[in-house]
């Protein structure tokens, strides 16, 4: 009766050991996490999408990086965004196809296309993606971003931006980059 009562003792030891190893498995999925700060205000940002213009000139490929909050969807079949919330939209210049390059952007005031630049920037405050209207908008007129690529896949968007007449604009994005390829 003592060997059964041990034998039963060390599978429920093993048994409580496997049960605690694998359901406790660690979540390696990241999640979509930042903010941008402005105006005395912080805006929660949720998702992003990188448009994929292809190539325009110079072997220069144009991109247009979209970071929005969670009330905002992109949506497929009309190629926008739907719902309502504040968005962050910055076309950027890169010698490098089907991903811009993972390094800092700097705006290029001058209207030409230049390498490893932000050629233009908007903030949408409060933008309703049906009609295309925002309560305000705001463009950038200096600052860069640096895009960074993380061990779990996920990247890194660090904001620090000049938006019109000199207003800072910072913060961070954490999380996934949806990639659709709109080049024709």
């Amino acid at each position: 009766m003592k060997t059964a009562q041990q034998l039963f003792g060390k599978f429920a030891i093993i048994s409580a050991l496997c049960f605690s190893l694998f359901s406790c498995s660690k979540d390696n999925s990241s999640s979509n996490e930042g903010v941008l700060h402005f105006n005395d205000t912080t805006y929660t940002l949720a998702q992003s999408i990188l448009l994929d213009y292809g190539a325009i000139t110079g072997g220069l490929y144009k991109y247009q990086l979209e970071i929005y909050s969670s009330g905002l969807q992109y949506d497929a079949s009309v190629t926008d965004l739907r719902g309502t919330g504040n968005r962050l939209s910055l076309k950027l210049i890169s010698s490098q196809s089907k991903f811009p390059k993972l390094l800092t952007y700097t705006f290029n005031p001058s209207g030409s296309f230049v390498d490893s630049t932000i050629d233009m920037g908007t903030f949408y405050k409060n933008y309703e993606g049906t009609s295309g209207i925002a309560d305000s908008t705001f463009t950038v007129d200096g600052g860069s971003i640096t895009l960074e690529r993380n061990s779990d896949s996920s990247y890194n968007v660090t904001v620090n931006l000049s938006m019109f007449q000199g207003k800072p604009m910072t913060g961070n994005y954490k999380g996934s980059i949806q990639h659709i390829d709109w080049e024709k």
